[in-house]
């Protein structure tokens, strides 16, 4: 199968590369000018670079592709320019399925998020729980209105549509939000703990490169939309196990859910003056998100896809063993 992918130089991007080859597809890739494509080359994929909001261009890349992957979009919790979430999320995600719709392919998939559920009630929701009127991040509402863009563009244009809605990923190479948890305490970053009783479902990246490879595969998820995480847990217990895998003691004092939130409109306050990350990548969407949390059930993707998940142990130990790995090889450079 011929399959045009954008997104594949991210942290998710690479899984699905790599397994998209490994299944004998023939990928083509659209990526932002000045990326690392090494990976591509390595695989012998093919590449167009390009602007996600040049959907003339996009549909001819996109000719003679049996499907698409959409994977592509601003992962982020506090940007120095905070409309790339809605110039990539939105009218870059209406950009893609413009042309999507224009070659007329035979599947597409759409990678979004659990978190534009917000506020959703009741937790553990799934994929029918109708989303909350409350999301937590610019983050979340860009994703959560390029999802409605995507199905929209589908109804309207008989563009056969599967979505997929990853919990909070993580995974050797994680760099984002959960990832930055582990940086923080195996680099003693961490000067307090707060948001312990949050409960987060997470996902090891290579869960969610399964799933969207498997759904794109299968003509009979055309239509469907899957929660992909498993085993959530709260930061408490997050926390503990990286601190138990590293070695690294964890802070000693802990502060209010309140005082954390004060603390984070403070450091990002700061940040959008200099117009840099706020300390500890604490910044109120970030703060906001875990503070609110997000329990879900991601057992549909098990039957229909054969997804068998990651245990959470391990994918904290594999992200662990990577960032130890990493920053021993920058010390030695």
């Amino acid at each position: 199968m011929k399959i045009f992918l954008t997104g594949a130089t991210g942290f998710l991007g690479r899984s699905v590369l790599a397994l998209l080859r490994e299944h004998g597809h023939d990928v083509h890739c659209w990526v932002r000018p000045s990326r690392d494509l090494s990976l591509i080359q390595e695989l012998d994929a093919h590449w167009t670079a390009g602007s996600l909001l040049d959907t003339p261009a996009i549909k001819e890349a996109m000719r003679g592709a049996d499907a698409l992957i959409h994977n592509a979009g601003v992962y982020s919790f506090w940007e120095p320019q905070p409309a790339v979430y809605e110039e990539t999320n939105i009218n870059g995600t209406f950009s893609v399925f413009s042309a999507a719709a224009e070659v007329g392919l035979k599947h597409t998939l759409l990678v979004s998020s659990a978190v534009i559920y917000g506020n959703a009630r009741p937790q553990p929701f799934t994929e029918s729980t109708p989303p909350g009127d409350i999301r937590f991040s610019r983050y979340a509402d860009s994703k959560y209105f390029g999802e409605l863009f995507a199905r929209k563009i589908a109804r309207e244009r008989s563009l056969p549509l599967t979505i997929i809605q990853p919990g909070a990923i993580i995974g050797p190479g994680d760099s984002k939000a959960s990832g930055a948890y582990v940086a923080n305490v195996v680099d003693r970053n961490l000067p307090v703990l707060g948001l312990l009783n949050s409960i987060i479902t997470f996902v090891h990246v290579n869960d969610v490169a399964w799933a969207i490879v498997s759904a794109v595969e299968n003509a009979r998820t055309k239509g469907e939309t899957y929660l992909v995480g498993s085993q959530p847990i709260s930061v408490a217990q997050y926390l503990t196990k990286i601190s138990d895998v590293s070695g690294i003691p964890l802070p000693k004092i802990t502060l209010p859910d309140t005082l954390i939130l004060t603390l984070a409109h403070l450091l990002t306050f700061w940040a959008d003056r200099r117009a840099s990350e706020p300390k500890w990548g604490l910044s109120l969407d970030q703060a906001r998100t875990f503070r609110a949390g997000f329990q879900f059930d991601g057992s549909k993707a098990e039957r229909d896809l054969g997804l068998h998940y990651t245990p959470i142990d391990q994918a904290i130990e594999e992200t662990v063993h990577w960032y130890l790995l990493h920053k021993a090889s920058e010390l030695s450079d």
